[in-house]
């Protein structure tokens, strides 16, 4: 079940950063040049608010991958017992410290 929600979590982060990164911004050059379009008379009321209405649905999907982003996160850290950064230090920590030997040499 861990490693379930650790996919889930990286699947919705690497969404979330996919509509940061470039979605996101073509939903609002699109707009940006609609809303020109509209006010020099090239494009009609309609077209101004398709774009408008695609970039709230835009908005809204990174607003639900962010959302799911938390929550699966939030579900990780229920299943780890602990927060998740305190449980990467610990590893990190691990790896540092050697390990006893407990064979005996």
């Amino acid at each position: 079940m861990v490693h379930l929600e650790y996919t889930e979590t990286n699947t919705y982060l690497a969404q979330a950063k996919n509509y940061r990164a470039g979605i996101l911004p073509e939903a609002q050059s699109a707009l940006k040049i609609t809303r020109q379009q509209y006010a020099s008379g090239q494009l009609d009321f309609l077209r101004f608010l398709e774009a408008f209405r695609t970039w709230i649905q835009t908005n809204n999907e990174y607003q639900e991958k962010l959302y799911a982003y938390g929550s699966h996160w939030s579900e990780l850290e229920r299943w780890v017992g602990v927060p998740i950064d305190k449980a990467k230090e610990a590893l990190e920590q691990e790896e540092v410290m050697p390990t006893e030997n407990t064979h005996g040499m």
